[in-house]
């Protein structure tokens, strides 16, 4: 909840994308096959990420199927 938190005030840094980088690579070892963005303050550090797993952004992912229904004709 820390990092949502520090996300939300928009004071966030390298330090706080590197510590989010090695914690993927700590998921990583221990299994984890991919990583969902669940929450929307997260969205906002998406592409900042460097990681070996495919990450899943749930908001883009749905914004992305709005705008494919809605242009089709």
């Amino acid at each position: 909840m820390r990092l949502i938190k520090t996300v939300k005030t928009n004071r966030y840094g390298d330090r706080l994308i590197e510590g989010c980088n090695q914690a993927i690579l700590q998921l990583q070892e221990q299994g984890v096959e991919c990583l969902v963005i669940a929450y929307t303050e997260l969205s906002v550090i998406a592409d900042r990420i460097i990681s070996p797993l495919p990450i899943f952004d749930t908001s883009q992912l749905l914004a992305e199927h709005i705008v494919e229904v809605a242009t089709k004709k």
